[in-house]
Parts: structure tokens; C-alpha cells; sequence
């Protein structure tokens, strides 16, 4: 592919023109346990509509405001495996666990309550938005009623 004509690596618009312009171009900010995540290993990342940025590790939930890591403990699960997280038409973050099933923060208060459902498994590995409130689990699929 030939060079981009418009200008050196950060002053266009659009998709970089080579992989090399990708890594020129980008910055990259590297984060661990050093800078405030719970656990190195992270398994799903969310962002809600003020920008905040959350995490699911190994150990528990963090979210990020552009500035600092907070662990966030959900209630009586403590610091359970976090595999996946879904910002819902609420502005609430629903977090799926490593059998300690599903659970909704709001976001605003900081608190979390289990919202576990028959249907649904102890261990909740995807969740998946619907029309109709929908979310997914492990083997399983549950709705949300309206």
C-alpha cells in the first residue's frame, strides 16, 4: 500500500494507512495491579455514557475515572472472578461472575444487589443486550421482565 499523501500520522482523519502509522499514531497506556486494578487478569471491559471505564478482573470488579482504579466489592460476593459486564439502558452496570451468578451496580451509588434468576447459572460468562432486556449466560438465557 502506498504512503498516505495527507500529512505525517496524527493529522488525518480515518483508519491509519499502514500497521506501522497504527503504532506511531496511537498511544498506549499500559495498567496493572501497580496502578489499582484488584487482579492482572481482566476478562471484560465496559465504558458507560460519563466515560467511566470498568474492569472485570480475576478478583472483582474496578472502575477507572481517567485518573485512578477503584475496586468496587459487589455486597455479599466480595471480590468474585468478574467474566463479563454489560452498561444496560439504565446507565446500571450489570456484572456477570464466576459462580456468584449476576449483579447490577448503580453506577451512581456504588452498590450492588444480586439479581439472580432460576433460569439463569451460578456463572455467567456473556452478556448480551436485546430489544427486550435480554441477557445471556453460561448454557442459559434469561429475560429480563419489563
Amino acid at each position: 500500500m502506498p504512503p498516505c499523501a495527507c500529512g505525517p500520522p496524527g493529522r488525518f482523519d480515518g483508519p491509519p494507512q499502514t500497521v506501522r502509522d497504527e503504532f506511531l499514531w496511537r498511544v498506549y497506556r499500559g495498567f496493572g495491579t501497580a496502578e489499582g486494578l484488584p487482579h492482572p487478569e481482566v476478562n471484560a471491559l465496559a465504558q458507560d455514557r460519563v466515560g467511566l471505564v470498568y474492569a472485570g478482573t480475576g478478583e472483582g470488579l474496578a472502575r477507572y475515572d481517567g485518573v485512578a482504579w477503584e475496586t468496587l466489592p459487589l455486597a455479599e460476593a466480595g471480590l468474585p472472578s468478574v467474566r463479563a459486564l454489560l452498561v444496560d439502558g439504565d446507565g446500571a452496570v450489570l456484572v456477570g461472575t464466576e459462580g456468584r451468578g449476576l449483579w447490577r451496580l448503580d453506577a451512581a451509588t456504588r452498590a450492588a444487589r444480586a439479581v439472580n434468576h432460576p433460569a439463569m447459572g451460578r456463572t455467567v460468562l456473556d452478556l448480551v443486550p436485546a430489544a427486550a432486556g435480554g441477557y445471556g449466560g453460561h448454557r442459559r438465557l434469561a429475560a429480563r421482565e419489563p
